[in-house]
């Protein structure tokens, strides 16, 4: 499945995957500093599957520390 990053790029991931996936799938620096996810906009964990096409952003701990 492919799904869309806020950069407009695409990234092919397996069938099944979560937001958390997709952040590993994209790096482990940012898989170990994600804290959550966006699908649509919506604020989402990191164990959201996701569907084929979603629009989607990882959220880091950097916005959680004030």
């Amino acid at each position: 499945m492919l799904v869309k990053l806020p950069d407009d790029s695409a990234l092919e991931l397996d069938d099944g995957s979560t937001i958390g996936d997709a952040a590993k799938a994209i790096g482990s620096r940012l898989f170990k500093a994600a804290v959550a996810g966006k699908v649509g906009g919506r604020l989402v964990d990191l164990s959201y599957k996701l569907s084929d096409g979603d629009q989607i952003e990882i959220t880091t701990d950097s916005l959680w520390k004030g």
